[in-house]
């Protein structure tokens, strides 16, 4: 059993360094530059000028690493607090002076959210974008919440409360670091690329819960890593299960890709299974996809009785999966990414998810077949989505 876990592990890590070697250094020949909100350009990039800021990297690192052996563990927790503090302050400042506004799912999002929590029905029901996307009003009667503990439907309000969940998620990202490494060089290290994390201030801006998906589930991961530690007695082992549930729940409410994260944590217990016999954790995490799924579908039927109105499953999601597969007509916009093919296919099949299901299906084997017989085109595919996917993981990436 050693043997396999010490496989496993080794597994495990040789592909993800294989991943980040490849994009590391595709990244040193080309920049793929993102002009506006899902269009790129492909653009020559200097190898020795990256190796060269690449070498200084690693010096300052190496020489942080040497200075952080002086730093007490105290002065570091406050480092992070006062770094989660000031990215909440950042993402208020810029959520005000910004004035973004929401469009397309977003605006869809944020009007449900604004209708449910208003008790106005009539402007939901008029709008064929929820028979087609049902599982928007789980997110819209989380926003909905926070509009109502508010007293206000300013979409600023909800910003404000995302501009939260990245300082949160920042010093839990710090707490998850120091629970896995237990070195002071790690922790100082991630510190310093805090300020790299630029994404989290700006995400405050969307109505989309990503800001408050990511903050959910990096709670989760830092509870089920404490939940696994050796020490503990069972009632705050339960706690901490309760916890991770939770946090996975909501995160699965607001982000149904978040489900990854649980798979995760299923592959490490049963590592964890193999190495110390300890069995307790795999039924905790059944109990946990049950709360995920459980409270997704508990928010939508929330949502639709205050609506009256019984939406069904809509697009069924095998129609992402063959837009992810297919080349996007817009070249700009790179393979694999949206491309209308969910809702014009759904729309086609009179939106009947069981023939639209039998489209997609179709679809995906046609494309799998033409990937077999040219094997380097599936390859260049698979290359070219996973830089788009790297350089902009939002919602035209699938």
């Amino acid at each position: 059993m050693i043997k396999l876990e010490k496989a496993a592990t080794k597994i495990m890590a040789a592909i993800g360094t294989a991943v980040m070697l490849f994009l590391l250094f595709y990244s040193w020949k080309y920049t793929k530059r993102l002009v506006e909100p899902e269009y790129y350009l492909d653009e020559k990039d200097s190898i020795l000028w990256n190796a060269l800021v690449g070498v200084v990297l690693v010096a300052v690192c190496g020489a942080l690493s040497g200075v952080m052996k002086k730093i007490p563990a105290w002065a570091l927790h406050l480092l992070a607090v006062l770094g989660a503090v000031t990215a909440v302050i950042l993402g208020i400042r810029l959520a005000r002076a910004a004035g973004a506004e929401s469009i397309a799912d977003q605006y869809y999002v944020q009007r449900a959210a604004m209708a449910l929590a208003d008790g106005d029905a009539e402007w939901v029901l008029a709008q064929d974008y929820y028979g087609i996307y049902p599982f928007q009003l789980g997110l819209a009667e989380i926003f909905a919440l926070i509009f109502r503990v508010a007293g206000s439907t300013e979409r600023l309000v909800i910003q404000q409360v995302q501009a939260v969940c990245g300082g949160i998620t920042l010093y839990v990202g710090f707490r998850i670091v120091r629970e896995l490494s237990g070195s002071r060089a790690a922790e100082l290290l991630y510190l310093v690329a805090e300020l790299l994390f630029l994404p989290v201030y700006c995400y405050a801006l969307f109505i989309y819960g990503e800001s408050i998906g990511t903050c959910s589930v990096l709670c989760a991961i830092w509870c089920y890593l404490m939940a696994n530690r050796p020490e503990g007695k069972v009632w705050q082992k339960g706690l901490l299960w309760g916890a991770v549930a939770l946090f996975m729940g909501l995160a699965y409410a607001t982000r149904n890709v978040l489900l990854v994260v649980w798979i995760a944590m299923v592959i490490m217990q049963i590592l964890v299974l193999l190495r110390s016999k300890k069995w307790q954790g795999l039924p905790a995490l059944c109990v946990v996809l049950a709360v995920m799924l459980l409270g997704k579908t508990t928010l939508c039927h929330m949502a639709e009785g205050q609506l009256d109105r019984e939406y069904g499953s809509g697009a069924p999601y095998v129609l992402w999966v063959a837009m992810g597969m297919q080349e996007n007509p817009d070249a700009l916009k790179g393979p694999g990414t949206y491309n209308d093919y969910n809702l014009d296919t759904y729309l086609q099949a009179g939106y009947d998810s069981i023939e639209a299901a039998e489209v997609a299906k179709g679809d995906i084997r046609q494309c799998l077949a033409k990937w077999q017989e040219d094997p380097v085109a599936a390859v260049m595919f698979l290359k070219e989505k996973l830089l788009i996917q790297w350089i902009e993981p939002t919602y035209c990436s699938f």
